[in-house]
């Protein structure tokens, strides 16, 4: 996680961390096998998916995937295409994740980054003025 010198976060845009993890699907583009995941951290550029050996992770670097983010259990899944971006092996001093998987959206339909804003809207911590 990028940060300044205070320790602050950098991020374009911020990453919400939730209470409880939600269920993610993954699969590469096309394919029927479908990999079943959880995160709880993620933003409106993509998704962080906890693992304690990433490297075992059925994919590599740079692996375009379809995912589903099961935002609600009352509706349908959130999809995007997402690019893995980062393996992250173990935790560091500046790193507040643990080991895992990064996962950059690079494609989601109009109605889908719609949901994926309500949904993180509403997980948002409150600002204070």
């Amino acid at each position: 996680m990028p940060t300044n010198e205070s320790g602050k976060e950098q991020r374009k845009v911020p990453r919400i961390h939730l209470d409880a993890t939600i269920p993610v699907t993954l699969s590469s583009i096309g394919s029927e096998v479908k990999y079943k995941t959880e995160t709880s951290n993620l933003s409106a550029n993509g998704i962080f998916l906890d693992f304690e050996k990433p490297g075992r992770f059925p994919f590599t670097e740079n692996s375009i995937l379809e995912v589903w983010l099961h935002a609600d259990p009352k509706e349908e899944p959130i999809f995007f295409n997402g690019k893995l971006s980062r393996i992250v092996s173990e935790t560091t001093e500046n790193e507040n994740n643990h080991p895992g998987i990064a996962i950059r959206m690079i494609q989601i339909e109009a109605e889908q980054e719609k949901r994926l804003g309500a949904f993180l809207a509403s997980k948002a911590p409150a600002k204070q003025a």
